[in-house]
């Protein structure tokens, strides 16, 4: 691994140096919380772990912790502490270490903590081992608000990059695919804008979708989103409470001059989608993507 120590004691960085490297670990050294943080956030992807002392000059353990994690950084953190220091060490994990070693410690201790953080991080071949044996199944009723929308795209891209990247797959677009989908469903569906309003006036298209956002006889239908994940395949179901749509004027699938600016979203959706259907009345959208196998590595 590539660890990163952040300790102001010299002697103990040199140590801890000299065991890491002859363990295989490439280490870098910090002299305080400041001095880690620059070294750090200048390239976050070199690093795979983080040892860090509590009480340094400039910039402590503390502050260093919470800098690392106010900016999203989930590299594993481990605490250097002091018997004596045990109130620090707790407000350490609380900020986001994920583990501690006391001083002086043994180096089998450190040992233990670095075990723990490589099996944390799960090798490409394990995840392609292990992605045959998983599902997913998740169930939403959201209030029809537009902000709920982005909310479920990111849970869903969060939880589900890695699977897609084994995949070749684009998260993204999978993600931009659910928004037009939900976006169709809160808002000409629950709050019954109609899309012909934006295609004369896109101020006036905003307006009716805030108005109708306030009215609970608009905005607390909900709308049903429900995923299945599983080694074959992505499956969305999106369903409203409005009136739905004539199917007959959908127009074909590769048709994307004959549509008008609402029709747009639907066009990206077959785009990025495999099998895109509605039921009869129009008012709930199937999407299925389907989990092609990645090519075999060259050998």
């Amino acid at each position: 691994m590539n660890i990163l120590v952040v300790e102001d004691d010299q002697q103990v960085s040199t140590m801890l140096k000299r065991y890491l490297s002859r363990q295989g670990h490439q280490v870098e050294h910090a002299v305080n919380g400041q001095a880690g943080w620059d070294l750090f956030s200048s390239t976050p992807e070199s690093f795979d772990a983080i040892l860090s002392d509590i009480k340094m000059p400039v910039m402590d353990g503390l502050a260093f912790c919470n800098l690392v994690r106010k900016n999203d950084f989930d590299v594993p953190i481990v605490i250097m502490t002091a018997y004596a220091e045990l109130e620090y060490t707790i407000k350490a994990l609380q900020l986001g270490a994920l583990d501690f070693i006391q001083k002086p410690f043994e180096f089998e201790t450190l040992e233990i903590a670095l075990a723990k953080i490589e099996s944390l991080a799960l090798p490409k071949q394990e995840l392609a081992e292990i992605l045959p044996y998983h599902t997913a199944r998740m169930n939403f009723a959201i209030p029809s608000r537009t902000r709920y929308i982005y909310m479920l795209v990111t849970h869903f891209q969060k939880h589900f990059k890695d699977i897609c990247d084994h995949h070749k797959m684009n998260v993204k677009k999978i993600g931009l695919s659910l928004i037009e989908a939900l976006t169709n469903a809160v808002i000409h569906g629950n709050l019954e804008v109609d899309s012909s309003v934006k295609e004369e006036s896109w101020q006036r298209f905003n307006e009716m979708v805030k108005e109708r956002e306030a009215l609970p006889e608009y905005s607390d239908r909900p709308v049903l989103f429900s995923y299945d994940v599983t080694a074959e395949k992505f499956e969305f179901v999106i369903e409203d409470q409005g009136n739905g749509f004539d199917l007959s004027k959908l127009p074909e699938a590769d048709d994307l001059f004959s549509m008008a600016l609402s029709g747009r979203g639907i066009f990206l959706i077959r785009s990025f989608m495999d099998e895109v259907t509605w039921n009869e009345s129009g008012n709930t959208i199937r999407m299925v993507k389907y989990l092609e196998e990645p090519d075999e590595p060259d050998i």
